[in-house]
């Protein structure tokens, strides 16, 4: 948008008389993880000073979350946890809200998860930070919304038909 000179725009803003929702969720759709401990994830890291530790501090749902560090030069931290989810109901194909708490004042330079059918990860879904879509990690709490339409095929012919058998979060 160009303008020439003093322009005024003018837009009616109309008062919204509900409350937000606690926590910002309003429909709390079913809960597949709570990250409240490492019971059932397999943890797993390249170069050393990785970590998944419980969080008693910073925490959304229970009493702690998991802590993902990855190594101070580079490297990764993932966890890997066999599940059974059904998601074909049209509103949970990919449909997945989380939270995210960034410790300091930087932004995480990767982060992705992927859900598979099968144990292999020969038919998988993937999503990172960064790609298709860019959410902006701030210091403290932020609320990660996913849609259908931000997963790529990792590899494979994966279906939200067929039941999600295993997912991975992954952070360098």
């Amino acid at each position: 948008l160009t303008m020439d000179a003093d322009k005024t725009v003018s837009a009616p803003f109309v008062q919204n008389l509900c409350s937000l929702p606690q926590n910002l969720i309003g429909d709390t759709g079913t809960l597949r993880e709570d990250f409240e401990t490492l019971n059932g994830w397999t943890v797993s890291g390249s170069q050393t000073g990785y970590s998944a530790t419980i969080n008693t501090a910073d925490y959304k749902v229970g009493n702690s979350s998991i802590k993902l560090t990855p190594p101070t030069t580079y490297g990764y931290v993932r966890m890997i946890k066999t599940v059974n989810w059904n998601m074909s109901a049209p509103n949970e194909r990919g449909n997945f809200r989380f939270w995210v708490y960034v410790h300091g004042t930087g932004e995480p330079t990767d982060f992705s998860i992927a859900m598979s059918n099968n144990q292999q990860y020969s038919n998988s879904f993937i999503t990172w930070y960064n790609a298709p879509y860019k959410f902006r990690y701030r210091p403290g709490w932020n609320l990660v919304n996913l849609r259908t339409s931000d997963w790529l095929v990792g590899s494979g012919s994966p279906s939200w038909d067929s039941p999600i058998v295993r997912t991975l979060v992954w952070t360098l």
